[in-house]
């Protein structure tokens, strides 16, 4: 007889290590003549709109501030990872494993999806850990690009470049963050992008939402994660456009239709990370994010950038068609797919390299980083039927199309949509006439509408957001994130539970 052990845990809030470098963000106003203002004390005068600032050893967040003037916002570079969460590797890896896909209960019945668009060659951009050129994705990679700006958690001795492969993201014991403890390299951005377009019908591993998509791999999360403005500047670049030129890069040439953000961090959303979305929506991209993987009510306890405006966030869904036990939740949240639960997780592509690069393979992994890119999936089937059709106009089908889920996204406002009804929003798009970007809650860094000066304290947040392995193996926890209360459900002789990573 199996028993359930019911579990509380109280999980403190743990920082990054003392060893980590601080960082700011400093945004600069413009005057009449639409030059940056700003001037400091002791530090370069800045040359754009924006200035990465490392802070002193011993110096606040205050301090550095009182150094700047004519600035519009200062804000922590805050640290975010991705929320995926490792299971053991499948032994067989088909289609006939991927429940998520067509399960016609717990899956999103994909087949019957591709009776209403079976894909087009929409630019699906990958925020990510970067990606492995895996045997299943078709050679349908575009040039991306590496935006890791800080050698020391890039992994590949580098900082930006044009180079998106995935060297590993593995933590050795003794680095610089998660408490110093190791743990093996995730290959996160290949499983995420496995998800949107891996080959169908090709005899080889697994299928993809969109088979005919294009993938575009942006690397910012190394070891450790990856800092905000980086993130923020893969998702302008992703973009592409005027503002999409970032520092050390020529603009990409294949524009985004869709962008993957399985990443995040505690905290409310930062100005940096806003305006980059606000500008990529007005590129026409539909960018979805992730939920987060801790449990929590979201409204209570922000997120970013799940609880930025203008994306579509994503709750995850297990084999029951339950929210999964780790999924955030909360008015934030648009719409659930399946993000798995152990031990049935999300079949998708890996790799086998405990630190570098192995060969390909086909892995499970649960989290809201696995549900999201059933939506940026769903959404570039979307765009193949509607290329035209805005964000805002993708959120309220996905929201109106859901369907109906029991337990704790039965209440009103827990869930957004409920479960993604997917054959029915490719088919609401199809039909919809496309309108122009419509944006909620911007603020505009200009000197007609002064900005007020924003700082980040180390009690809003900054690290990575949580997720729980139930593998037994190695694993991390982001600093600065109060995760509180989480009830963990033991089955049987599953593994220790992993801390938070």
């Amino acid at each position: 007889m199996v028993t359930r052990l019911l579990v509380l845990i109280l999980l403190f809030p743990l920082t990054l290590s003392a060893q980590m470098p601080k960082r700011l963000i400093v945004n600069f106003k413009k005057d009449q003549d639409g030059k940056f203002l700003g001037r400091s004390s002791g530090r370069s005068a800045p040359d754009s709109g924006r200035m990465i600032v490392e802070l002193k050893e011993g110096e606040s967040v205050e301090e550095a501030k009182k150094q700047w003037a004519d600035v519009a916002i200062v804000e922590e570079d805050r640290v975010l990872s991705h929320f995926g969460m490792t299971n053991p590797s499948v032994n067989d890896p088909r289609a006939d494993d991927q429940w998520h896909f067509f399960d016609n209960f717990s899956g999103i019945d994909l087949n019957t999806v591709w009776t209403e668009s079976e894909g087009e060659d929409i630019v699906v951009a990958v925020v990510d850990t970067g990606i492995r050129d895996h045997r299943d994705f078709g050679g349908r990679i575009l040039q991306g690009a590496d935006l890791i700006s800080d050698t020391s958690m890039s992994n590949d001795g580098d900082g930006r470049d044009r180079d998106a492969s995935d060297p590993g993201d593995w933590i050795a014991p003794g680095d610089p963050c998660y408490q110093g403890q190791s743990s093996n390299s995730s290959w996160h951005g290949t499983h995420v992008a496995g998800t949107i377009l891996a080959e169908t019908d090709n005899g080889k591993d697994v299928a993809g939402i969109n088979p005919r998509a294009k993938l575009l791999p942006i690397r910012v999360l190394g070891k450790c994660g990856g800092y905000t403005s980086d993130i923020a500047d893969g998702i302008r670049w992703a973009a592409g456009g005027p503002q999409g030129i970032v520092n050390g890069l020529r603009p990409n040439p294949n524009p985004a239709k869709v962008i993957n953000l399985s990443l995040g961090g505690s905290g409310r959303c930062d100005f940096t990370m806003q305006a980059a979305i606000d500008y990529a929506v007005t590129q026409g991209a539909v960018v979805v994010v992730a939920a987060g993987n801790s449990a929590q009510d979201i409204d209570q306890n922000p997120v970013t950038p799940a609880t930025c405006n203008n994306v579509v966030t994503v709750g995850a869904s297990n084999k029951s068609r339950a929210l999964s036990w780790f999924s955030n939740h909360g008015s934030a949240v648009d719409i659930v797919a399946p993000g798995g639960q152990s031990p049935n997780g999300v079949v998708s592509l890996g790799n086998t390299g405990r630190t570098s690069p192995g060969s390909d393979t086909v892995t499970e992994m649960s989290g809201t980083s696995m549900a999201a890119p059933h939506i940026a999936g769903i959404v570039s089937l979307m765009k193949s039927v509607n290329t035209d059709i805005a964000a805002h106009q993708v959120e309220r089908i996905l929201r109106a199309s859901g369907s109906q889920m029991s337990g704790m996204c039965s209440v009103q406002g827990r869930c957004g949509g409920g479960f993604v009804f997917a054959v029915s929003a490719v088919a609401e798009a199809a039909r919809t006439i496309a309108e122009d970007p419509i944006l909620s809650g911007s603020d505009p860094l200009n000197t007609s509408n002064p900005t007020p000066i924003i700082t980040r304290s180390d009690e809003e947040g900054g690290g990575a957001c949580g997720s729980v392995d139930m593998t037994g193996g190695p694993g991390n926890f982001g600093g600065g994130m109060i995760v509180g209360l989480m009830l963990i459900f033991l089955v049987g002789n599953v593994g220790k539970v992993r801390k938070l990573a």
